[in-house]
């Protein structure tokens, strides 16, 4: 199977991306990353990955993928340093493409943090993704702007915070 099947118009091109670790010689593969890839490759779209350690295990730092239209990152929120660097990375060679956060950053950030991800990325996935990418790529294939309406996907919407977390991390400020 290539992933070369239209749906609809438009072909989405996913980059999925694996920002470097923080432990050195604990590598595991992202399967949260990876079911959405499946999920989002069996919908009909291209898809490509991009590992930041497999890519310095392997002596590189330059990687080889064209033409994306959403970038899907995932992370800890232990590894917003590596996060930001990866998101800076790929946002210099596909500055037209929509970066969307997922993972347990973007689960348990809070809504400062987020506001300065937001540099970064357009989108924020909190809880499980597989339930909501494929409503969430309908939307940004629209190009509809800020889909509140999908739970769990939130975004900055003339500065301020829209979107409803089904699993909002604890409030601590007071």
């Amino acid at each position: 199977y290539s992933g070369e099947v239209t749906i609809g118009e438009c072909l989405l091109k996913i980059l999925l991306v694996q920002p470097k670790q923080y432990a050195e010689f604990n590598y595991a593969v992202n399967l949260g990353l990876a079911t959405i890839g499946a999920i989002v490759r069996n919908d009909g779209h291209d898809v490509s990955a991009i590992d930041f350690d497999a890519l310095k295990y392997r002596g590189r730092t330059e990687f080889s993928v064209s033409d994306v239209d959403v970038v899907l990152m995932s992370g800890m929120i232990t590894n917003v340093r590596n996060i930001r660097t990866a998101a800076e990375k790929i946002k210099s060679h596909f500055i037209d493409a929509t970066f969307v956060l997922g993972g347990g950053c973007a689960s348990a950030a809070s809504p400062d943090l987020l506001k300065y991800l937001s540099t970064w990325f357009d989108f924020f996935v909190s809880g499980e993704g597989d339930e909501v990418i494929l409503p969430l790529l309908r939307r940004i294939e629209s190009k509809k702007g800020c889909p509140s309406e999908i739970t769990n996907v939130l975004c900055f919407k003339d500065g301020r915070l829209s979107g409803e977390r089904k699993y909002a991390p604890p409030d601590i400020t007071n």
